[in-house]
């Protein structure tokens, strides 16, 4: 059941409101039988300024995720019992069929952006560990460009339900997601996670050999202490993520250059031409040489 503080209606009525609800029918015909569309799909969306008083609360959820993202102001939200503040640049996601309410600051009303996301893949994709993570407020690096997004998918929809602006909006809606999910800063300063500083040290390093301890002192870490935050972030140790970015800037030089095999190894920090065509096949699936003769484009 959704319910407001104090009026029958559904929505926040205030000055300024935008909103759009896609009608059922047209999600029918249209999308949910559209294999590019039906995975993740907007439902409904709409841009609450200084929504004073907005306050909505479901009992037993929402059938699709939702996802809010806080300009200014500030609010609050509760999931499974836990309350939380959001503060202008954050966002968090409300994943299906789960009990929620959330309301905006009573002396700094909070001005949103809103989504809502149905679709056969919406459950799996907010049981990503990815999007698990924002369930809590998190912080983007992005605003101003989701924002332009939500902006961009509301005047097409605006325009009309035709197969052209549906497409448009729910492919665009992949971007803010992937924007949302995997640019994000730990807190509002800015300050970047000691993941994206190795990640920049490997890259100004890659024609060079670190060890896993080397890399860990680095950044004052244990060595299991500095592989599991790296992992838990990436997905890869930081040696595999390493020899990832070496075989990058390799590829770069066989397709760009005429070094011969030995040399694009040293550029990358190899001084065995023969480890590093063993470790570029393993990866690649090919040798080097065949790499360089296939046609890229």
């Amino acid at each position: 059941m959704e319910k407001t503080k104090n009026a029958e209606a559904n929505y926040w009525q205030g000055k300024g409101r935008k909103l759009i609800v896609i009608p059922k029918e047209v999600l029918k015909i249209r999308v949910t039988n559209n294999v590019l569309l039906n995975p993740l799909y907007i439902t409904d969306m709409g841009f609450y300024p200084v929504a004073a008083e907005h306050y909505t609360l479901r009992e037993k959820g929402c059938p699709e995720m939702i996802v809010i993202l806080c300009v200014d102001g500030k609010g609050k939200y509760e999931n499974k019992g836990v309350s939380y503040q959001v503060l202008p640049g954050q966002f968090f996601i409300l994943p299906p069929d789960q009990p929620h309410s959330y309301e905006s600051d009573s002396d700094e009303p909070w001005s949103i952006y809103w989504i809502r996301i149905g679709g056969s893949n919406a459950a799996k994709f907010c049981a990503q560990p990815a999007a698990r993570k924002c369930y809590k407020p998190m912080y983007t690096k992005s605003v101003n460009e989701i924002s332009r997004l939500f902006d961009d998918i509301y005047g097409a929809l605006e325009n009309g339900y035709s197969l052209q602006h549906l497409s448009y909006s729910n492919m665009t809606l992949q971007h803010v997601l992937g924007l949302l999910l995997f640019r994000l800063q730990e807190n509002v300063s800015g300050t970047i996670s000691v993941t994206e500083k190795a990640i920049n040290f490997m890259r100004a390093h890659v024609a060079e050999q670190y060890s896993l301890k080397e890399l860990a002192s680095v950044f004052g870490y244990s060595t299991s202490q500095f592989s599991n935050i790296f992992k838990q972030e990436t997905g890869y140790s930081p040696i595999d993520y390493f020899i990832h970015l070496k075989l990058q800037e390799g590829c770069k030089f066989l397709d760009l250059t005429h070094l011969k095999i030995y040399e694009v190894a040293l550029k990358v920090g190899y001084t065995d031409p023969y480890h590093f065509s063993k470790i570029f096949k393993k990866i690649m699936h090919v040798s080097p040489e065949q790499y360089r003769m296939a046609k890229k484009g």
